[in-house]
């Protein structure tokens, strides 16, 4: 991807900030924040910062990544023109910053185009693909909205309007085997999907970054999604099975992707919002949306525990039990997972 000849090392002009606020030298490892100025450099050389711990990176007052790990590059000339002279560069590792933390001026040679450093796009997805992966799932929704009117009904009511309905399976939910609740679910790993993309989550990833393996990575993760989904609505069948909870796994799973379908259509019209106004560069309405998942996850945890109580509080220990293993652990996964994103 890159051939990378580095030329200087900033390590030496690093400074920082003692207790009362004056610059003073770095000391490595009992500083949090270390700055400089960006020297003058050649027209093909950048500014190369890597770190393999989570660091917040200024760009005089403009914070362009927070909580980044890996490697990025600016061009000097570009930063000048957006931010005026001199640059400052600032850097923030809580608990000090170590020896992983690299700042360089190097050569690279690259086929990939940096783009406007104070509104990064989505990293190692290409332009374009995030919109058109938005306009499929619209496409898909209308589909879905038409050939499983019920279906699509039941996925996007308010939670507030969900009712306890009885742990009969055929009384008000589908086989989890009819092509009405499979199209759901591989309508739910396509939002997932987009939203990992949106949040630089890439379980699979093409190199080098083109439209065209944007969209594959955007559609093997939905078929993993989906693999996933049904790998959790097995693992529920069989303690379902062993607990004789009848008909518990496929209420469990339907219940679940019923909720998230509707936080997810929320955390993607967010993320357009994001791209309209901001270029994918706000990390609020970012954040927003993490935080909204956060509290979703928490919500179908105690409102599944206290639906299955109504009906089996004779066997709440299996519940707990059941629960722990399909719900509750996961779901501090997740959360763990999400804040980590933050």
């Amino acid at each position: 991807m890159a051939d990378t000849l580095v030329m200087r090392d900033l390590a030496v002009a690093w400074r920082t900030f003692d207790t009362d606020g004056v610059v003073s030298e770095y000391v490595r490892s009992k500083n949090e924040i270390v700055f400089f100025e960006l020297p003058k450099v050649s027209p093909s050389e950048r500014l190369l910062i890597g770190s393999d711990e989570p660091v917040d990176i200024w760009l005089n007052e403009h914070l362009v990544k927070h909580n980044f790990s890996g490697s990025t590059t600016y061009s000097p000339d570009s930063l000048r023109t957006a931010l005026g002279s001199p640059v400052r560069v600032t850097i923030y590792q809580k608990g000090g910053i170590g020896s992983y933390l690299v700042t360089q001026i190097a050569e690279i040679h690259s086929n990939k185009v940096s783009g406007d450093p104070l509104h990064p796009r989505l990293e190692g997805f290409a332009d374009d693909a995030y919109l058109i992966i938005l306009t499929i799932l619209v496409l898909f929704t209308g589909v879905y909205r038409r050939v499983f009117p019920i279906s699509f009904s039941h996925a996007f009511q308010t939670p507030l309007t969900f009712k306890m309905r009885s742990l009969s399976a055929e009384e008000s939910y589908m086989s989890f085997g009819s092509i009405d609740n499979l199209f759901t679910g591989l309508y739910f790993s396509g939002l997932v999907s987009a939203f990992l993309s949106y949040s630089g989550v890439y379980p699979v990833r093409e190199a080098p970054v083109t439209l065209a393996s944007s969209l594959w990575t955007w559609l093997v993760t939905t078929l993993l999604v989906f693999a996933f989904f049904l790998l959790k609505y097995g693992w529920s069948r069989l303690l379902g099975f062993i607990f004789e909870f009848k008909g518990l796994s496929n209420i469990h799973s339907q219940d679940f992707v019923s909720l998230f379908i509707l936080v997810m259509t929320m955390c993607l019209g967010i993320s357009a919002i994001d791209f309209t106004l901001f270029d994918f560069g706000s990390q609020t309405l970012k954040s927003g949306t993490i935080l909204l998942l956060v509290l979703a996850v928490i919500f179908y945890q105690l409102w599944i525990y206290f639906k299955f109580d109504k009906y089996h509080s004779h066997r709440k220990l299996m519940i707990i039990v059941y629960l722990c293993t399909t719900e509750f652990l996961p779901g501090f996964l997740i959360i763990y997972w999400l804040v980590k994103l933050q």
